[in-house]
């Protein structure tokens, strides 16, 4: 063998030692990525925004809050998590905390029983007959509200509902404003206004809300559930009268929890 023969195998010996080198090359997929990739993960104000979904394994730090467009719905099929983002991050807390205190109780009629569980914080109202009755609650201060990403202010009056399997409708009455000349019409039909305005009362800035929950699951709806019917009694002033606004809605009975 002479001297340029085995020159030539020196040269291919390490010409395939270099070829099959995975450190030195890169495959094409590799090179795919590589020219795809984003040079910079946040835009000049410091904002980043992601074509797809952001997975982490540990906790995400948000000292500013997260914003959620009410206009966004969730890709999940968790109800709780539609339910909170309904109501608004914002007011989860105070959701769940005492937003006033009972006071003194009046009965009307002779088919209701107050028992005080947890006095000034926690009452059980009973149906003790069949007859319509009605059960007046104080309050020592008055609805606190509270706030959404929306703006929306509102307050939350926790409460729980049923009698030992009781199927009776329960109607929660109250007013918004204030007022010194008002009706009530207690232990009467569901269908009339517990408190309403008397006659010449013409508050701008007062209006009575009726909230009936029946307690008999309704299948026709959508989704099925347990109807419940919202009325509001306010002053239109333009037209110089009261009107009522009615809406229906239902709790479904497939989250009732």
């Amino acid at each position: 063998m002479d001297a340029s023969a085995l020159s030539a195998k020196a040269d291919a010996s390490s010409f395939n030692a270099h070829k099959e080198d995975a450190a030195a090359h890169i495959t094409a997929k590799e090179r795919e990525t590589w020219n795809g990739k984003q040079d910079k993960l946040t835009d000049e104000a410091g904002n980043m925004t992601l074509d797809g979904d952001l997975s982490v394994a540990s906790t995400i730090n948000a000292n500013g809050g997260i914003n959620i467009p009410l206009a966004a719905s969730p890709n999940t099929p968790a109800s709780a998590v539609n339910r909170l983002c309904s109501l608004g991050m914002a007011a989860v807390t105070d959701a769940f905390s005492t937003q006033s205190f009972l006071s003194a109780f009046t009965l009307y009629g002779n088919s209701v029983a107050v028992e005080q569980t947890v006095p000034g914080w926690c009452w059980m109202l009973r149906k003790t007959a069949a007859a319509n009755g009605t059960i007046q609650v104080n309050l020592i201060s008055p609805f606190l509200g509270v706030c959404n990403y929306s703006g929306w202010r509102g307050f939350v009056l926790p409460i729980a509902l049923g009698n030992n399997g009781s199927r009776n409708a329960r109607k929660l009455t109250f007013f918004v404003g204030t007022t010194d000349n008002l009706t009530k019409k207690t232990a009467e039909d569901l269908d009339m206004f517990t408190l309403s305005p008397a006659a010449g009362n013409t508050g701008t800035f007062v209006r009575f809300i009726d909230v009936t929950f029946y307690q008999i699951n309704d299948s026709t709806t959508t989704p099925a559930g347990y109807p419940v019917r919202v009325r509001e009694l306010l002053y239109n002033k333009s037209e110089a009268k009261w009107v009522v606004y009615e809406t229906n809605s239902v709790i479904p009975s497939f989250n009732t929890a």
